[in-house]
């Protein structure tokens, strides 16, 4: 009896070793190209509003876990970049032990009062008032 080769089955055979990795490569680091693009790692942006930040000689960096709260020249008050009422204020800074404001130069007092009292009412402990470093003669 004499046993014969097939040759169709080498073939398949050698296909399903040889598998084009080019293709895989390429969607691979498409893929990290965008995941890098698009993660911005959970961060609040550091300039999220056009703020004047008033300037104070003992000036020092905020905490970054800090609850970011931004009032514009207007007195738009904005939490994640969204403009937020009193009662969206102080469910957002549920839970938050620290505050950071960052209020323009020019807004008015009453209005930063206002924030204040809303975050101590919410629970915060600690808020912390955001200046540029510099002095400023009055």
């Amino acid at each position: 009896m004499t046993l014969r080769r097939r040759h169709g089955q080498t073939n398949i055979l050698l296909f399903l070793t040889v598998l084009p990795i080019t293709p895989l490569v390429d969607v691979s680091l498409v893929l990290v190209v965008f995941l890098i693009a698009c993660v911005d790692g959970g961060k609040e942006p550091a300039h999220a509003l056009p703020v004047a930040l008033p300037k104070a000689g003992t000036a020092a960096p905020a905490a970054t876990e800090a609850l970011a709260v931004y009032i514009d020249r207007g007195g738009a008050v904005r939490v994640g970049g969204r403009e937020v009422s009193p009662a969206d204020l102080a469910i957002a800074a549920k839970g938050a032990r620290l505050a950071t404001i960052h209020a323009d130069a020019k807004v008015a007092h009453g209005i930063v009062v206002g924030v204040v009292d809303t975050l101590r009412k919410a629970g915060v402990a600690t808020i912390a008032y955001a200046t540029a470093p510099g002095v400023v003669e009055w």
